[in-house]
């Protein structure tokens, strides 16, 4: 932690901490249009469901690698160069996928290169939080934080449906450029304070990011070759983590079980968040015939208010207790889809009203698995085991996607499980059951392993 700052030092960073704050919802806007637009990719390019879903998993693949590459450069360089080469990956995606727009793997690594770069708002946002200003002023800024993920979702749904119905999908690529406005303050306001000189894992950092881009591939086109390159991948990083001197992870991480638990819960837990982003549109499409433009109003409510629960989540935790609070968020999440499997056929309201219980739920929950995984950490861990925690949510963000467009594009899913009076439904009803077990399955572990502490 570095000295805070006072005077016109302290008031040009709250600036250009605001500007950061700005750009998150901008790059975080442009993660949810592209997170929408899979049903239009299917038609434009005439490809499965499952191959389309790669612009929104791998995309999160990028985020997850983006922001813990980020977050622990900060410990090697200054906050500002690293902003600075964030928001040149954020824009030169967005030539390359205008210029090869017809291509759609060029669109895909466009995508891939452009969320990397784009996270690095967030991760360096928090960072200069941290570093920067007075304790009694994080708490408000780290509020403002949350509030911006649900303002971009919301704005980014509405970005999506909007332009690719009325300008084209590849409208969205020109979003990025509104960042460029954001580097004079940068420049004048951020200071450039040099960092002692250390050595950066590079090599973990490509095991991990191949590693990643490799199981996304593997769930949304499984194949012998792709498991073997998984498991290999796997050996190797394990040995590599042992082996080097510096390695990105220390292997003691992995030797602390409640950690190691924790993690697993969490990965079950956030498995269906994002999924739930990806498949609404294609539900609303086949139930009701909704335009893309008309399902981005859909969440309008919702995460208007997920916004105001997440602002409140932590009265409601010192209140009742963590263990209480995300029991209670799950309870909401699985009651949600299963609601949402069973009833969602009945009109768009009964849409509405499940997308809003659900984030509801996500809304109380982030903080207790967070606070959970920090508690079995020591202290000189903390730093790193934040950022391999928010690299574990973003991964299981990425592979809820590709599960649910490999389910979607498979044919045992039509089979019924609940009979409903819309056959259309039952694919749907299925995966809402199967993300409904997965959040089970990660809260189920979660009070497992409270309970064995507790003995």
């Amino acid at each position: 932690m570095e000295a805070v700052l006072e005077g016109k030092e302290l008031k040009k960073v709250r600036i250009a901490i605001l500007v950061v704050l700005l750009l998150t919802i901008l790059t975080q806007l442009i993660d949810n249009a592209f997170n929408l637009i899979t049903p239009i990719l299917v038609e434009k390019f005439s490809i499965s469901t499952d191959v389309a879903s790669w612009v929104a998993s791998l995309g999160g693949i990028g985020i997850a690698i983006g922001f813990f590459a980020f977050s622990s450069f900060t410990d090697f360089f200054s906050e500002k160069r690293l902003l600075i080469l964030g928001l040149i990956l954020f824009c030169i995606p967005s030539v390359i996928g205008l210029l090869f727009q017809s291509s759609y793997y060029v669109v895909v690594i466009a995508r891939f290169i452009q969320a990397v770069g784009g996270i690095s708002t967030s991760a360096l946002y928090l960072v200069l939080i941290a570093r920067y200003l007075p304790a009694s002023e994080q708490v408000i800024w780290m509020g403002l934080s949350t509030a911006s993920f649900t303002l971009s979702t919301v704005i980014g749904t509405l970005t999506g449906g909007f332009m690719s119905t009325f300008l084209g999908w590849q409208c969205i690529f020109y979003i990025p450029f509104i960042a460029l406005l954001a580097f004079p303050v940068i420049l004048k306001c951020l200071p450039d304070n040099p960092k002692q000189k250390s050595n950066v894992d590079y090599i973990g950092f490509l095991i991990l990011a191949i590693f990643s881009i490799n199981v996304n591939f593997l769930i949304s086109n499984p194949s012998i070759i792709l498991l073997v390159t998984t498991i290999v991948l796997i050996v190797i990083f394990s040995l590599y983590i042992k082996k080097a001197k510096y390695p990105i992870v220390s292997s003691r991480f992995f030797g602390n079980k409640d950690y190691v638990i924790t993690l697993c819960a969490t990965f079950f837990y956030y498995l269906s968040q994002v999924a739930l982003v990806f498949i609404t549109p294609f539900l609303l499409q086949a139930l009701f015939n909704y335009s893309l433009e008309k399902v981005s109003l859909i969440y309008i409510v919702p995460y208007t208010v997920s916004g105001i629960i997440a602002i409140f989540s932590g009265s409601v935790i010192n209140k009742i207790g963590m263990k209480p609070t995300l029991t209670l968020g799950a309870i909401l999440i699985i009651v949600g889809f299963v609601l949402g499997g069973c009833l969602s056929y009945i009109g768009v309201n009964y849409v509405i009203v499940v997308l809003t219980i659900i984030t509801g739920g996500y809304a109380l929950s982030f903080a207790p698995l967070l606070t959970r995984a920090i508690t079995t950490l020591h202290e000189e861990e903390v730093g790193t085991g934040i950022g391999i925690f928010n690299f574990i949510v973003r991964v299981a963000n990425a592979l809820g996607i590709s599960i649910t467009a490999f389910l979607l594009n498979s044919t045992f899913i039509q089979t019924t499980i609940i009979s409903l009076d819309k056959k259309e439904m039952t694919p749907y009803t299925n995966i809402f059951l199967f993300l409904a077990l997965m959040t089970l399955i990660g809260i189920v572990i979660y009070l497992i392993s409270y309970k064995k502490e507790e003995k």
